[in-house]
């Protein structure tokens, strides 16, 4: 299902690019990234994720959120068929398989945590889903994720998804 889903993105984007005027942007937001079956079924498989990227990086032009605020305030242009990227909830696996990703191809993201789940170091009501409990980046983690140029580490909410299913 994710895969069909992420066709039906990548394929809007093609067919939207044209009407897109210079200064739209389009944004692509992940949740979670697994190497193997090991998580759940709305996660994005790594193989996939390259697809992906190879898919981007062959037809448009991945931008920071902060060349969007820079172009808002009429002080950069975006790139044609520029594209955001963006990961929510702050789980682990941002850093463990994106974030190298992030650096093979020099794109940039956005990394949208809960804060509730970095303090706490789990995903609050998640158990109740029948799904793996994700490992959550920590403060720590983040701090040192905020150092990167290729990452913009944002408030995702602090406790906005109590026992929500976030996939």
């Amino acid at each position: 299902m994710v895969k069909v889903i992420l066709a039906f993105i990548f394929c809007s984007l093609s067919l939207h690019a044209k009407e897109l005027k210079k200064t739209d942007y389009t944004v692509i937001c992940y949740h979670d990234f697994i190497k193997n079956h090991d998580g759940n079924s709305y996660s994005v498989y790594i193989a996939n994720l390259i697809e992906q990227f190879e898919y981007l990086k062959a037809n448009y032009n991945v931008i920071g959120f902060e060349d969007v605020i820079l172009a808002n305030k009429g002080l950069k242009k975006l790139p044609p068929k520029a594209v955001v990227l963006t990961v929510d909830d702050g789980l682990k696996s941002f850093e463990t398989i994106f974030l190298p990703l992030l650096k093979l191809y020099n794109f940039k993201a956005t990394f949208a945590v809960v804060g509730k789940w970095s303090d706490e170091g789990k995903v609050s009501g998640y158990s109740a889903y029948n799904f793996k409990e994700p490992d959550i980046a920590n403060w720590e983690q983040l701090k040192e994720l905020s150092k990167s140029k290729l990452v913009q580490v944002v408030s995702h909410s602090y406790d906005l998804h109590n026992s929500v299913m976030f996939n």
